[in-house]
């Protein structure tokens, strides 16, 4: 079984948030809303997103 951090869980939180909050707690991955990955992409990138779920290990 893999667990994964909801966003609804942290509704005020941006998508790095999520990310980081995700890898340090040991989630094996971050289910991604909609309006935050269209912040998260406007500032960096998809190569970005890529780095910081890797970086995190989610």
């Amino acid at each position: 079984m893999e667990l994964g951090l909801n966003g609804a869980t942290t509704l005020k939180a941006d998508l790095a948030t999520d990310i980081a909050v995700a890898g340090r707690a040991g989630f094996d991955f971050v289910e991604i809303w909609a309006a935050k990955l269209v912040g998260y992409l406007e500032r960096g990138g998809l190569a970005a997103l890529r780095r910081d779920l890797k970086r995190a290990g989610v």
